[in-house]
């Protein structure tokens, strides 16, 4: 599954794609175990028989939703941190800052990831959990490289990869588009509190870019 599942792309008329953000509406409002594939039929006006027509079980629908946001999101870090070059402290901060964007934007389906990993079955989990070592990788590594350029001072890479993770990764709890500050605003400010909360990055400053 490639389509976009906050019904961004064009492919939102499709009655997979319609199944698939309805599937993300109701599991984050009233959880995976507790939406029953009535409700999601009538969500999209089908039978439910019909819906076998487009997914294989709504163990299946809850995979490929966890699945196709991971994707997006390894896929659009990996492409903002080559475009900030080879300086591991740029390429950290691009990271940073597309977490933090895409958490703000895919608010339901990070919920759906964090609460729902439960419900999938061995196979499912094994991909989904490969999939977050993977992304874990990409900023560990970074970091890693940070330290030996001597751009970065960190006491324990893999405990501030994780500190990292989990503040961006919870961006979609407390950002609101109408609240104090804009997206880019957070993108720009949240990064620079690291240092003092984890300690994870110095202030990351136009002086310390270069």
């Amino acid at each position: 599954m490639t389509a976009n599942t906050n019904g961004t792309d064009g492919a939102a008329s499709t009655p997979r794609q319609r199944i698939l953000e309805a599937a993300v509406d109701l599991f984050h409002r009233e959880g995976y175990y507790a939406t029953s594939l009535r409700q999601l039929a009538d969500a999209v006006g089908l039978q439910v028989g019909s819906l076998y027509n487009h997914i294989d079980s709504k163990e299946a629908l809850l995979g490929d939703i966890m699945r196709t946001v991971l994707v997006e999101l390894i896929e659009e870090t990996e492409r903002e941190m080559a475009a900030a070059g080879e300086r591991p402290v740029a390429r950290v901060r691009a990271f940073l800052r597309t977490s933090i964007r895409f958490h703000a934007e895919r608010r339901k389906e990070t919920f759906i990831g964090n609460t729902e990993l439960r419900g999938l079955d061995d196979a499912n989990r094994r991909e989904i959990v490969a999939l977050r070592d993977r992304y874990e990788l990409m900023l560990r590594e970074a970091l890693e490289a940070g330290v030996t350029a001597g751009e970065l001072e960190i006491p324990d890479v893999q405990l501030a990869t994780l500190a990292a993770l989990a503040i961006c990764t919870n961006v979609a709890v407390w950002y609101r588009p109408d609240g104090r500050l804009s997206l880019e605003e957070v993108q720009e400010l949240l990064p620079r509190t690291f240092g003092p909360l984890c300690p994870v990055l110095p202030p990351l400053t136009a002086t310390n870019e270069r």
